[in-house]
């Protein structure tokens, strides 16, 4: 019972405190016109969002003007993302490739068929850092639903350097783009030289997609028409 109390505390704790220093950001989004062409290529789906599971403390922010479901691992790590994301405004579909799978994977198809956005960090739960696995993939064939790249900057975050992802965190008042980068179409084969192919492309479009946002940022003051408004918590 009172392991119970300390993990609720500990997950109300850590929620207020984002939510206090998520209100001192300040937000501007490029690329959105890879949104309008994402909506425009497969029009009776949701998108998926992908991004490294670095910038995941970010890209919630970024991510909840967009109201998705969030695939999150069912791991205690992965219980108090999933209580912030989802006190945000998120859906949330529970698992990994280890543990409830399934469901989760059921649970984001229907959100898709919905029209609903999905967004997943393609690195996680616990890495390779930076090195893509096949989910995002395989969820963007079985619905061909497109891909879209996401990636928040800015500048000098605090860094958790013994983390495996190296998770990133925006100091307070931090100026963040949010880049949703080039879209990617689902492959239309099972073929497995195919598959890494597209796996292979994933990963070198987020990459690109960093550089870009790195770029945007240092143009911050000419992306007034690019910014959208965060909705409040």
């Amino acid at each position: 019972m009172f392991k119970h109390f300390l993990k609720k505390f500990f997950q109300q704790f850590v929620y207020l405190f984002i939510r206090l220093v998520y209100s001192t950001y300040e937000l501007k989004f490029t690329g959105l016109d890879n949104l309008k062409k994402a909506e425009a290529a497969s029009p009776k789906t949701g998108v998926i969002f992908v991004l490294w599971h670095e910038h995941l403390i970010s890209g919630i922010i970024g991510l909840r003007n967009f109201q998705p479901i969030a695939i999150v691992s069912s791991s205690k790590d992965g219980d108090l993302i999933a209580h912030t994301m989802e006190r945000m405004g998120f859906g949330m579909a529970r698992g990994s490739s280890t543990r409830g799978g399934a469901q989760a994977l059921l649970k984001a198809v229907k959100g898709l068929k919905n029209k609903r956005p999905i967004v997943l960090t393609v690195d996680g739960p616990k890495g390779p850092r930076n090195i893509s696995k096949p989910g995002a993939l395989s969820l963007s064939k079985k619905t061909q639903a497109p891909i879209i790249p996401l990636t928040p900057i800015t500048k000098e975050p605090f860094i958790f350097k013994n983390s495996w992802d190296q998770c990133k965190l925006p100091l307070p008042f931090s100026k963040i783009i949010v880049r949703l980068g080039d879209i990617i179409e689902p492959p239309q084969t099972s073929n497995s030289e195919e598959a890494q192919s597209y796996q292979n492309q994933l990963d070198h479009f987020l990459f690109i997609n960093e550089e870009k946002a790195k770029n945007d940022l240092k143009t911050w003051k000419k992306l007034k028409n690019f910014k959208v408004p965060v909705k409040h918590l």
